[in-house]
């Protein structure tokens, strides 16, 4: 004999947790994507000084400009805000949700009839 409600139950955490770990993964990548471009920047900034000492201190100064203009322009996100998953996790997530609260429903629905009905039988024999 099998236990449905133990089976569901079971398939329905794998479901939430699997979406659970889906998400954390695509949140990883993009801030494992920026981490990246800020320790770029960060190096090519720590370089910057040691590659000019060479340089005239008018190319020098043409150089920083340069790299002004770089660092303090507005940089464009949208890489980093695509979804690198095809799924919207949050509507996978509430369709999953709504499926296990149907579920929950429909499996408590008859015992709480039952138990209705029990509690109406003794109602009734209390007021014979």
């Amino acid at each position: 004999s099998l236990d449905w409600e133990f089976i569901t139950l079971r398939i329905t955490l794998t479901a939430a947790l699997a979406i659970l770990a889906a998400y954390l993964a695509k949140e990883s990548a993009k801030h494992r994507q920026q981490h990246y471009a800020f320790l770029q920047t960060s190096l090519d900034l720590a370089a910057i000084n040691p590659y000019l000492a060479s340089v005239h201190v008018d190319g020098q100064h043409e150089v920083k400009v340069d790299v002004a203009k770089k660092l303090f322009t507005p940089r464009n996100y949208d890489n980093v805000s695509k979804d690198s998953f095809p799924i919207n996790t949050q509507e996978l997530l509430m369709t999953f949700m709504n499926m296990a609260a149907k579920n929950m429903g429909s499996q408590s629905s008859p015992s709480t009839s039952k138990d209705s009905k029990e509690e109406s039988g003794l109602k009734k024999g209390a007021n014979v």
